[in-house]
């Protein structure tokens, strides 16, 4: 049974932000129309709202980060200095200090609408279908896919300009690296090295920040994914099983994820990116999808012969804490 039966447990995602009401108003004289929309909204819908997808795996998982009426949000980026001198009993030591500099993002905010007639809802309901659970399943489903989208890809607005960063184009990351072979064309034991040598890339980077006990998040290529599937050792262990063992081995917990995304993601090139996390530079989190809105119910506009309510939501794109934490390749 799904996790989303009961009002209380409605009410309670509803309070973390997922997904609100607008006031609910009418513009014509039909008491009948309910007040709220959560009488409306099936568990079916909610679970599609809810359910993670490549983005949100990708990044790490959804934060909301801002208010729906807000227009930015700021990332505030601490470097922390410090120096040192010999002991004196009589002169004032050096004094340690901070560089605070902020990024800031835009929120992109997006919806479409649910529109169900009057007969179109009775006639669907002779089959024992219900109109607006369809409708408004497409209509999550729809914002979802665009919520996705916009994770990788980020979105452009009107003036040409990045107003939200995805993944794939984040200013704060690193130039690609170029790896040496595909891995359609490399051995078992190339496929492995070159993990570790990702991981031991980040942790160069980091100032050798992530250690025993880190979260290594792999992000692939949904092709080149398929390419290391179909390769196994000269024991007849699947690659994948060896690369997390080798891993793992040092302490780092792995989760490898394809994505379809990621596929001739670089000028035509399939792409792959590490993303560490751990506790350690102020945030748990390397990267997050931000949002403000995941679905947001507009005023019930009631017609003639039909009613009519708008579906919202809004992000902030792809939000990256610690852009020393990702390591990307390119023509793999």
């Amino acid at each position: 049974m799904s996790k989303f039966t009961d009002q209380k447990t409605l009410d309670k995602v509803k309070e973390l932000g997922y997904f609100n009401d607008a006031q609910a108003g009418f513009t014509g004289s039909n008491i009948g129309m309910p007040a709220g929309i959560l009488s409306q909204v099936s568990v079916s819908v909610v679970e599609n709202i809810l359910k993670y997808r490549a983005g949100d795996e990708a990044l790490g998982g959804r934060t909301k980060v801002i208010d729906w009426a807000k227009q930015d949000y700021y990332i505030p980026f601490v470097e922390k200095l410090g120096a040192v001198t010999p002991y004196n009993d009589y002169d004032d030591a050096v004094s340690a200090g901070i560089n605070l500099d902020f990024e800031r993002t835009g929120h992109y905010r997006f919806s479409n609408n649910v529109v169900i007639g009057e007969l179109e809802e009775l006639q669907l309901s002779e089959a024992n279908v219900s109109a607006r659970e369809f409708l408004t399943r497409a209509s999550s489903e729809a914002l979802m896919t665009e919520l996705n989208r916009v994770a990788f890809n980020g979105y452009v607005n009107n003036n040409g300009k990045n107003l939200v960063y995805g993944l794939l184009n984040n200013p704060n990351l690193s130039a690609y690296n170029n790896a040496a072979k595909k891995f359609v064309n490399m051995t078992w034991q190339e496929c492995v090295t070159f993990f570790a040598t990702a991981l031991a890339k980040i942790r160069e980077q980091s100032g050798n920040n992530v250690q025993r006990g880190s979260d290594l998040r792999v992000i692939v290529s949904a092709k080149a994914f398929d390419s290391l599937n179909m390769k196994y050792t000269d024991l007849g262990v699947n690659v994948l099983v060896e690369i997390k063992k080798t891993i793992e081995a040092l302490g780092i917990n792995l989760n490898i994820i394809p994505a379809l995304e990621l596929d001739s993601a670089n000028a035509g090139q399939d792409v792959i990116y590490f993303i560490a996390d751990n506790d350690l530079g102020g945030v748990t989190q390397t990267s997050t999808l931000g949002f403000s809105e995941i679905a947001r119910m507009g005023n019930v506009v009631t017609g003639t012969s039909y009613t009519m309510q708008k579906m919202s939501a809004g992000t902030t794109g792809a939000i990256i804490y610690k852009p020393i934490y990702v390591v990307r390749y390119t023509n793999i």
